[in-house]
């Protein structure tokens, strides 16, 4: 078992081999558990805004880039494959930057939707890299990376969603923080 935590929920992570995973799911269906699929995992993990590997973080995107600077061990360790390029970024700054956004309405921004500075811009200043209507929050949220020049919170951008513009706002992530002594 394992507290990894990868959605922000209070919880654990059980592997087992399969024989025994099957007994244990039985178990807890007949304890009245309701199964969910991963629909709710990446609905959670985005409300604790955590990163999904090939969406919102991938091999051309840098730690600074994700917002992920925290996890480099600039000085527990002299050499690291990647460590001139990242000191390089840390000097010159970042070409974007991972944002939280809040929309209104029910329009859900999608991986891979544009980003835009204002309703009348032609070039797009960003892209989602995930989104999705928060249960919690009630509203649409999203990751998206944008230029820098657009991340601070309270920034208003507009969203291109099914070929018409809808407006966002920078927000602090996580979008949500589950109440408990631990979050």
């Amino acid at each position: 078992m394992a507290r990894t935590g990868y959605t922000g929920e209070d919880g654990v992570e059980v592997m087992t081999d399969p024989a025994t995973g099957r007994a244990l799911w039985q178990e807890c269906l007949g304890g009245g558990a309701i199964p969910c699929g991963l629909g709710c995992r990446d609905t959670l993990r985005l409300e604790a805004a955590m990163h999904l590997y090939g969406q919102d973080l991938h091999d051309t995107i840098s730690p600074l880039e994700a917002s992920l600077g925290w996890v480099i061990h600039w000085q527990e360790k002299e050499e690291f494959i990647g460590r001139t390029a990242l000191e390089r970024q840390r000097e010159q700054g970042v070409s974007r930057r991972l944002v939280g956004l809040s929309l209104a309405g029910r329009n859900i921004a999608r991986h891979d939707y544009a980003v835009f500075a204002e309703e009348t811009a032609t070039e797009p200043i960003g892209i989602v890299t995930s989104g999705t209507l928060s249960p919690t929050l009630q509203h649409p949220i999203a990751l998206a990376y944008v230029s820098p020049g657009y991340g601070a919170i309270g920034t208003k951008l507009m969203i291109e969603i099914r070929q018409q513009r809808h407006g966002a706002v920078v927000v602090k992530r996580p979008f949500y923080r589950c109440p408990g002594p631990n979050r």
